[in-house]
């Protein structure tokens, strides 16, 4: 299990099973992030 994943079950929030599917979530959230701090 990865840090992330551990994490997340400790926060008690639900991931997909796949690792691919799971990075691309990361990776949206990500861009997301950048794109709020990038308008601040």
């Amino acid at each position: 299990m990865t840090s992330y994943r551990k994490v997340a079950s400790t926060l008690g929030l639900d991931l997909p099973d796949d690792d691919d599917d799971l990075r691309d979530v990361l990776e949206a959230d990500m861009q997301q992030v950048h794109d709020h701090w990038r308008h601040q």
